[in-house]
C-alpha cells in the first residue's frame, strides 16, 4: 500500500511540476493559480485529518503514529534495514503524514495531468 500511494504521489508531483513549469513559461498565471489552489487544498485536507483517515483505514489497524501537526512526526516509521526487507516495509500501511502528502500530490497531479492532456491535444 505504501508503495502504491508513493508511486501515485510521485507521478502526481511530476505532473504538477511539468504543469507549473508550462504555466510559468506561457505566462498562464490563471493556470498557475489553479494549480497552487489545488495543491493548497490537498495540503489542507491531508493535514486536517485526511492523512490520518487514510492511515487508519488502509491498514489492518489504526495508525500508531501520535497525532501531530509536525510533518516529520513519523520519522520513527521510516525504512530501517535491520527490521526487515524494503518490500515488506513498502507493503505496510502509510503513516498519517505520508497519507496526507500522497493525497495532496495525487489530487493535484490528477488535475494537472488532465489540464496537460487538454493543452497537448
Amino acid at each position: 500500500v505504501t508503495a502504491g500511494l508513493g508511486a501515485a504521489a510521485i507521478t502526481g508531483a511530476a505532473a504538477t511540476v511539468v504543469k507549473t513549469s508550462n504555466d510559468i513559461q506561457n505566462k498562464d498565471w490563471d493556470g498557475l493559480a489553479y494549480t497552487a489552489g489545488n495543491f493548497a487544498g490537498g495540503i489542507a485536507v491531508g493535514t486536517a485529518g485526511g492523512g490520518r483517515y487514510i492511515a487508519d483505514n488502509v491498514g489492518s489497524s489504526a495508525s500508531t503514529v501520535p497525532k501531530s501537526w509536525n510533518p516529520l512526526a513519523d520519522t520513527a516509521w521510516k525504512y530501517q534495514s535491520g527490521k526487515g526487507s524494503l518490500i515488506d516495509w513498502l507493503a505496510t500501511a502509510p503513516t498519517p503524514q505520508s497519507g496526507g502528502a500522497s493525497a495532496a500530490f495525487t489530487g493535484t497531479g490528477l488535475s494537472s495531468g488532465a489540464e496537460l492532456y487538454k493543452s497537448f491535444k
